[in-house]
């Protein structure tokens, strides 16, 4: 018997970059005028959850979680494209930043990321006051924001910077996929 087995290339969208710039929003939104699968944000789950502060242990926690439903993302036939709501760019630079340097297996699993394009949402919306959330100062929001660039730069990641309000943002998010999906 005679088994014929293909390989579906869907391609695989992440939004990655500081809070409060709309990231999830702009995920729910992309999958459905793009009828996509999607990947939920893990971090939010986890610490919504932990029901207290967080420590270095739950961001190891948290990576491992981004890691495992990434690899156990199961996407149909039907799907056009997977949007991944935050990615293991977001854990480095959170993890660095107050601890240093990311254990080497996490650092290892965010070397292989293999992402068709990163979605950077600029931080040109008013921040949104959320128990989660830790930057609401202008100056400490770009000063991420460049961080997330920098990294993307460094490593050659194809990336599109999203900025606008609303319809807008979407609209332009929609724009840079569209024109990555042609250059596939």
């Amino acid at each position: 018997m005679l088994y014929v087995i293909f390989e579906i290339m869907i391609p695989k969208i992440a939004i990655t970059g500081v809070e409060s710039t709309g990231k999830t929003t702009l995920a729910l939104e992309l999958k459905a005028f793009f009828q996509a699968e999607s990947v939920p944000e893990y971090a939010r789950k986890y610490l919504t959850e932990l029901r207290k502060t967080y420590t270095q242990e739950d961001l190891l926690s948290i990576a491992e979680g981004q890691i495992l439903a990434q690899k156990q993302n199961t996407v149909t036939a039907k799907a056009s494209i997977v949007i991944y709501d935050t990615e293991l760019t977001v854990i480095k630079i959170w993890y660095e930043s107050l601890y240093g340097n990311l254990p080497a297996y996490i650092a290892e699993a965010y070397s292989k990321q293999d992402f068709d394009l990163y979605l950077l949402p600029y931080p040109d919306l008013v921040w949104q006051e959320d128990a989660l959330r830790e930057h609401s100062d202008e100056e400490a929001r770009l000063r991420l924001f460049a961080l997330y660039e920098a990294e993307l730069k460094q490593l050659k990641r194809p990336y599109a910077i999203i900025r606008g309000q609303g319809q807008a943002r979407l609209q332009n998010a929609i724009a840079a996929i569209s024109k990555q999906l042609l250059a596939i």
